[in-house]
């Protein structure tokens, strides 16, 4: 019990990089079936979709506030089940839904009909002849995944910078892979490192914070005025607005003594996986010798 209770307050506080993985741990890896009824989780697709739909409700009405333009263009990257996206489908001029996975992208098809127009591959291999006045994405896979230290991908910052206009905004939701359970989210090492990968594109951070213990919301612009008032309201702990980084004080004495749990915990960490990669070496070996007998 007293061992579950260290290793849980212990995860919270470091960030054990998990770019280690062997074919010991082939069974942590889970890919989506062709067909599923319903996900790993436990939710449908149903479920998920309206599970998202609460709890974004109040993000996409201060979205459609905060867009100046009348006729709205929007573009979704990674849509997954598309939850949120369904709440403004009758406020927006024309809706294209990126989603590379062929179950969610049918089930998109079923859902919104002639009210979205849904591309079925990667967003960087899609071109659009159109600009947008808001392009959003929801813990993106491949960014989510990536080096959390290297800031926004730089992929999704050239696609934000030929396809968005002068006027419009990118919103991003940050959370899940490498940034679980999200314990640097909140750290100015990671916020600058965020701020440099977005400002190297001539784009302008207009808001980053926290709605969530472990979630971040990013806006980023073409011009650094651009209003967002109103999707604000959505983050619950600032940190950056208008390009101004607003950090908080530190407390020195409970900083230390996070970094001394999160130190011992990486330390534990670094041992398993040298074991589990020691295991796959004796496992090799073995197979190895059988296959020259």
């Amino acid at each position: 019990m007293i061992l579950d209770k260290f290793k849980l307050y212990a995860r919270k506080r470091t960030f054990s990089c998990p770019f280690c993985f062997t074919l010991l741990d082939a069974h942590k890896i889970t890919i989506r079936e062709t067909a599923p009824t319903v996900k790993t989780s436990g939710l449908s697709p149903q479920h998920y979709h309206l599970m998202r739909q609460k709890e974004r409700e109040l993000l996409f009405i201060n979205i459609i506030k905060d867009v100046s333009s009348q006729d709205i263009w929007f573009c979704s990257i990674g849509s997954g089940f598309a939850g949120e996206e369904l709440l403004i489908k009758d406020d927006v001029k024309k809706m294209t839904l990126i989603e590379p996975d062929n179950f969610a992208a049918n089930f998109l098809r079923k859902k919104f009909g002639k009210d979205a127009n849904i591309i079925e591959s990667l967003y960087q291999s899609y071109h659009p002849k159109e600009l947008y006045d808001v392009i959003y994405t929801s813990g993106l896979g491949s960014w989510m995944m990536s080096n959390p230290f290297l800031g926004v991908e730089s992929d999704l910052m050239k696609f934000c910078q030929n396809y968005l206009k002068e006027d419009g905004i990118f919103i991003s939701l940050i959370y899940g892979g490498l940034h679980e359970p999200g314990y640097f989210l909140d750290k100015k090492y990671y916020i600058e490192n965020l701020i440099a990968s977005i400002e190297k594109y001539n784009l302008h951070p207009l808001l980053y914070g926290l709605y969530g213990p472990h979630n971040a919301i990013l806006v980023v612009g073409k011009k650094s005025s651009t209003n967002i008032e109103n999707i604000k309201e959505f983050a619950k702990e600032i940190f950056v607005e208008h390009g101004r980084l607003n950090y908080k004080k530190v407390n020195t004495l409970i900083n230390t003594y996070n970094f001394i749990i999160g130190s011992v915990w990486n330390i534990l960490y670094m041992f398993k996986k040298i074991i589990i990669v020691v295991k796959e070496t004796v496992q090799l070996i073995r197979i190895n010798i059988k296959l020259i007998k």
